[in-house]
């Protein structure tokens, strides 16, 4: 809200708490040696402090919630690998697909853009290159009860390590726990045509 405890929120707590009182009973009270004045003074602004006990700035107008602003949505799964014939192909592939999926398709190992910008002056690069030089992860679609949900990445993946294995090492069980998010937030519409794509 925009009222003012948003302005001077420590300030408005103390007055509104009464702790400010102690401060100012302190501050006057050491001086000036006129004790008469001083319980004057001191009088006067306990009886000031003490409207603003139990008061807020708050009202349904600055209360009023706005929205600016919502984040993409975030999905939370887990896919289960078993080999029932070969951990090669229906465990260990799978899951290495999953994490290029998951991780950027290139990071540039300079993080200058001083350097890339001088490369690309002479020639040795281009300026789109030097400015955003790595590339992004790759975005994916996920089909799930009739719905298919896209374009989605891969926002965080982890690898179960003390899964079952065979003989020779090779993963023959794996969960694997990700979180999925949309490259935007959503509105109604999105919600809709989820519903309505086809592969």
């Amino acid at each position: 809200h925009a009222g003012p405890e948003s302005r001077a929120p420590t300030l408005l707590a103390m007055l509104q708490s009464g702790a400010l009182q102690p401060v100012i009973d302190a501050f006057l009270g050491n001086e000036n040696p006129d004790r008469s004045a001083i319980g004057l003074a001191q009088q006067k602004s306990n009886d000031f402090i003490r409207q603003f006990e139990g008061r807020t700035g708050i009202t349904k107008l600055n209360s009023t919630q706005v929205f600016n602003g919502m984040p993409p949505v975030k999905i939370q799964v887990t896919a289960i690998f078993r080999a029932w014939d070969d951990p090669i192909k229906e465990v260990e592939e799978p899951f290495n697909k999953l994490m290029e999926w998951a991780l950027p398709v290139k990071l540039s190992p300079d993080g200058s853009v001083l350097a890339r910008s001088a490369q690309a002056a002479r020639g040795n690069t281009g300026f789109i290159d030097a400015l955003v030089p790595s590339i992004a992860p790759t975005t994916i679609a996920l089909r799930y009860k009739n719905r298919i949900y896209s374009p989605l990445v891969i926002e965080a993946i982890s690898e179960q390590m003390t899964s079952s294995i065979d003989a020779k090492g090779r993963y023959v069980e794996l969960l694997v726990p990700m979180t999925l998010a949309t490259l935007t937030a959503l509105d109604r519409d999105d919600w809709v045509n989820y519903n309505a794509l086809k592969l």
